[in-house]
């Protein structure tokens, strides 16, 4: 096996610890405020926790769903609060919702490029270049999931 396909496999297979500096605590519980940084651990998801996230990135550009595209600050910016989602929703890694504070933390306290490379990473260990087109067929082949009409000037929900 190569040193890059080890290095791949070891990046995707194991945890991934990120350290976040407390600049704004507000939002922290009370066990929690006193911290100067918080971390936070990204591991391979299960299936519901990809599950979770997949219907989050159906709502991505492709250019945040290919990790060899190049990607401007304006679009990270643009999708921002799915991008922390998508990382609250996998360094909780249950199929239960994350904690309330997740989100306003990782949102006061790390910067745009920060959320982007934590998010390059999780979409790495979450490999949906195979799952996001399941999740595809899924929901366009499931009677029970609910589409907006194509015409947008209908307003009626039909499946």
């Amino acid at each position: 096996m190569s040193d890059v396909k080890k290095l791949l496999e070891s990046v995707i297979q194991n945890p991934s610890t990120y350290t976040i500096d407390v600049q704004d605590g507000s939002m922290l519980p009370e066990n929690l405020k006193d911290k100067k940084e918080l971390s936070f651990n990204v591991k391979p998801p299960s299936m519901g926790t990809l599950a979770r996230c997949g219907i989050l990135m159906q709502e991505l550009p492709e250019s945040l769903l290919n990790l060899d595209t190049e990607v401007t600050t304006v679009e990270v910016l643009k999708h921002i609060d799915k991008l922390v989602k998508v990382i609250c929703i996998v360094s909780h890694g249950k199929e239960t919702d994350y904690p309330e504070w997740y989100e306003p933390f990782i949102m006061q306290n790390a910067t745009s490029k920060d959320v982007f490379e934590v998010y390059r990473e999780v979409r790495l260990k979450m490999q949906t270049d195979f799952f996001l087109p399941c999740f595809h067929i899924a929901r366009d082949g499931n009677p029970m999931m609910i589409h907006k009409m194509k015409n947008p000037n209908d307003s009626i929900l039909t499946r």
